[in-house]
């Protein structure tokens, strides 16, 4: 079974996105003065390598920030993390040279932002990324690492999704994955660019047309495992088995996730305001075993909402950060019915 944790190393960055959680969240003054030293990391990742030999996980590190880039000693953590884990990265455009060096640490794979064609993701993020981003894709794909290409979705670039999937595509990325945008951080400015579940359906429903365009499964199978509400569109098409074995075998099952701030505070997700932990005071076996940790998976309120629907069990069992994060930012809690959910249940 899988484990994963997305640790964000650092919040230094070289850019400024208009919709970064990050910037403007609770945690970030704490997470800029007390950034863990190296020293703490590794001694986390021994902490992290036992916990998951003792339960039996499959473990997935993915570093972020910021920048991870910018953590002094990031190809030492890659290393020791590679050890027992598979190892990736969600950064910026970087050089062929540290490339090269992650890669010899033992990088499994490395994520960059796509957030619209050239226009709009240079307005989103700065002049110059989205050709910088292209050729950090061909860096890394020459390295022989495998690349993923992430967006961050809303009304504003949701036109030109099947445009983007279609460029990294013929770019060579070996994966697309997308997300909704959640008001949190510097995204509140965009509370009013959020989906109708009509609009929602409608932008799935086109994703789903440009993948079969596409005609790459592997391709398909990441776009398809990073967002839940294709469970409810692949069931209204009778092709649920489908849905359900894709992310059996992508995602892990929801408890089994973390998220590492700079400062060490954990959380279950980055989007979702709970601290279930602090590392290295604490292990991540008495954090998964804390109550701060099981309450947050009570499911009682999607339970009474939803308890009509032949989907509530896949809902519960397979849920993202983004499905998370968006129902608590404009619902209220998390463990409600997702409110871009266009399912009417009687």
């Amino acid at each position: 079974m899988l484990h994963v944790i997305r640790w964000e190393l650092t919040v230094r960055c070289g850019l400024k996105c208009r919709h970064c959680y990050v910037y403007d969240s609770p945690y970030y003054e704490s997470e800029a003065r007390n950034e863990l030293s190296a020293g703490q990391c590794e001694e986390v990742l021994g902490n992290y390598s036992s916990f998951v030999r003792e339960n039996g996980f499959d473990a997935v590190i993915t570093f972020m920030g910021g920048d991870p880039c910018l953590k002094p000693g990031l190809e030492g953590l890659v290393e020791k993390a590679a050890r027992f884990s598979r190892v990736g990265i969600l950064g910026n455009p970087l050089s062929e040279e540290k490339a090269a060096a992650l890669k010899d640490a033992g990088l499994s794979f490395y994520q960059l932002s796509v957030d619209g064609m050239e226009k709009t993701h240079d307005w989103f993020r700065k002049p110059g990324s989205f050709a910088q981003t292209l050729a950090a894709g061909k860096t890394l794909k020459k390295l022989g690492i495998s690349t993923g290409a992430s967006m961050t979705v809303c009304r504003k670039n949701a036109p030109e999704v099947c445009d983007v999937m279609r460029r990294v595509h013929d770019e060579g990325f070996d994966r697309f994955v997308f997300a909704r945008l959640v008001p949190v951080g510097r995204g509140k400015s965009f509370s009013g660019e959020m989906f109708s579940p009509a609009e929602f359906k409608a932008l799935l429903q086109r994703i789903d047309a440009t993948l079969e365009e596409i005609g790459d499964p592997r391709f398909a199978e990441s776009t398809i495992s990073s967002e839940p509400l294709f469970g409810l569109l692949y069931a209204e098409q009778g092709r649920l088995d489908e849905f359900s074995r894709i992310v059996r075998e992508k995602n892990p099952y929801t408890p089994n996730w973390g998220v590492i701030l700079a400062d060490g505070t954990v959380l279950a997700r980055r989007l979702l305001p709970a601290v279930i932990g602090k590392v290295p005071k604490q292990s991540f076996s008495d954090i998964y075993s804390s109550r701060a940790f099981k309450d947050l998976w009570n499911w009682s309120a999607l339970e009474e909402k939803c308890s009509g629907c032949e989907l509530l069990e896949v809902c519960k069992k397979y849920t993202s950060c983004g499905r998370t994060g968006i129902t608590n930012a404009l619902a209220g809690s998390a463990q409600t019915a997702d409110p871009q959910c266009w399912k009417t249940v009687n």
